[in-house]
């Protein structure tokens, strides 16, 4: 809790909001004077008379304050992310693209913890992707990733939600085999589960591509002889 003072009065800042009230702070740039006011009205008991009252530096260190505050994380009991479906896993893959602005409310939701205030869901989700990413990078392979870090992976290439579900989606039918009642199944098991069986069955292709291509040299060569 942070405490500002405007004309000898004192209001209060909230450094740790509601995951609903940091959302809707998300909306704002704080790099705009314009939308300083509304960023301070969202997390402050300042009528917003007072608030257009305010010298432009007061609007800026309340701002600035504000900023600050939201920035910190608060270290909590996390779940099992290993132990998680990978039902779950392609969920968030989709909330992911959606942005944690958009959609951290589900995230928590879906991650199954029980925290309303922000800095306790911010960090809970980004030791999630933290670990989200070094599933990537264990299964490099499988995911056809190359040899940059994954970090700028995810940079060059962008993908829009509609595309990371429809991606994901054609995994679970090709996985199922076309069959819409085993998808279920598929999505309650494990990620490593199925991750796992994804990496084999991709080795057993590319090693079948590979002895093709060999077959394919010798018959050439053997045509060039004659």
């Amino acid at each position: 809790m942070v405490n500002l003072k405007v004309d000898n009065r004192r209001y209060t800042v909230d450094g740790n909001p509601t995951i609903e009230q940091w959302m809707n702070l998300m909306k704002w740039d704080f790099e705009s004077h314009v939308h300083w006011p509304y960023i301070i009205e969202a997390v402050t008991n300042l009528p917003f008379y007072i608030i257009n009252e305010m010298e432009p530096g007061q609007q800026h260190l309340a701002v600035t304050l504000i900023g600050y505050s939201i920035s910190e994380r608060v270290k909590v009991e996390l779940p099992n992310f290993d132990g998680f479906t990978f039902g779950t896993f392609v969920d968030m893959e989709y909330l992911l693209a959606v942005g944690t602005n958009k959609a951290l409310d589900r995230m928590i939701s879906k991650l199954e913890v029980n925290h309303n205030t922000v800095r306790e869901a911010l960090y809970v989700v980004e030791q999630y992707i933290n670990w989200r990413n070094n599933i990537f990078k264990q299964y490099s392979s499988l995911f056809g990733l190359n040899d940059n870090p994954f970090e700028d992976e995810l940079k060059e290439n962008p993908m829009t939600p509609k595309e990371v579900a429809g991606s994901w989606y054609r995994v679970l039918v090709e996985l199922s085999n076309d069959d819409l009642m085993k998808v279920r199944e598929i999505t309650e098991m494990s990620v490593k589960e199925v991750l796992n069986f994804m990496a084999i069955r991709k080795e057993k292709q590319l090693a079948q591509l590979n002895e093709l291509k060999q077959q394919k040299r010798q018959n050439d060569l053997q045509r060039t002889r004659r």
